[in-house]
Order: C-alpha cells, then structure tokens, then sequence
C-alpha cells in the first residue's frame, strides 16, 4: 500500500507540475525615444537678400532692366548668389560663386545634348560657355569668368539660351568686396 501511495503521490506532482502555467516572462522594456535629428530645425541655407551685395563680393552687369529683371535676390550657404527671373512667363535661375571647380546650378537633370561654344563679349574677350539641354524642356549654360563660376538655368524653354539672352549674363562680372 505503501507504494501506491507513493506512486499516487509521484503522479500528482508531476500532473500539477505539467498543469501549471509557465511562469510569466517578464515584458521588455520600452524602447528609448530615438535622438532629435540634428536635421530638425536645421536653418534654410538659402537666404533671401536686398540685392545682389554679399558679404564676399558682388555681381555688376547682370541684367536688370524694363525687359529683363530680378525678381528675388538669394545667398545659398554663405557662398553662392542666386538671382530668380522670370520673362514672359518663364523662369530663369542665375547663379555665380567663387570658382572651385564645383558645378553650383543645382541642376540635376539628364540632358540630350551637351556641347561648348566661345563666345566673344562686349570688350572683346572670350568666353567659353557649355551649353547642355533636352529637346522640349530644360536648358543650362555654365561658364567661368575672373575666378568666379556662372550659371543659367531655364527649366522650361531652350530657346531662351538661343534668344538672345544669355549674352547679356555673360556680361555679368563678381567684384571682390
């Protein structure tokens, strides 16, 4: 009787055993709120100006007349002048900085034609201007003058560059303040 006993007792314990829940698993932790983005509050690097007076220097001869004018002055982080026109409905964007070397049009489109031309300007200099553009759309020139990189961008009309007008933002000259 002893070892039924025994064995009844075995049996229940390991049936109580096999009945009980598992002990609950602890929840994890919260996650930690992730770290501000330094991005967050970051300031515009595009800053709107009065004119086209900078600190570093300053552009002469740009277009700026009854047919052609600007519309917005900017300085983008501290070094490169925008100036915003618009002409018969269109936009054009004019950029000049210090020359580095670096293309500063901010323009990253895919262009179809893409080429070089010397062009003489008023006193007789020349100009090396490239010239890249689509067939229905975008078009840009990009040149260098007196240590300073310029260039002309319209989004909308080629015929622009070929209208006439960017002889007379070749004109344009940074003078060193």
């Amino acid at each position: 009787m002893k070892r039924i006993s025994v064995l009844l007792f075995v049996a229940c314990l390991v049936l109580s055993a096999c009945s009980q829940r598992p002990a609950p698993t602890p929840e994890p932790a919260p996650a930690p709120e992730p770290e501000p983005s330094s991005a967050i509050g970051m300031p515009n690097p595009m800053v709107s100006t009065a004119s086209a007076n900078y600190e570093n220097f300053s552009l002469v001869g740009y277009p700026d007349d009854e047919e052609v004018s600007p519309k917005g002055y900017w300085l983008i982080a501290g070094e490169i002048a925008q100036l915003d026109y618009e002409i018969e409905g269109q936009s054009l964007v004019f950029r000049a900085a210090k020359d580095t070397g670096e293309d500063i049009s901010g323009v990253y489109e895919t262009f179809e034609e893409d080429g070089e031309q010397e062009m003489t300007l008023s006193d007789g200099s020349t100009v090396t201007v490239r010239f890249r553009a689509t067939a229905t759309g975008p078009a840009l020139a990009t040149w260098t003058r007196g240590g300073y990189t310029f260039s002309m961008y319209m989004p909308h009309s080629p015929m622009g560059m070929a209208g006439g007008l960017l002889p007379r933002f070749l004109e344009t000259e940074a003078v060193e303040n």
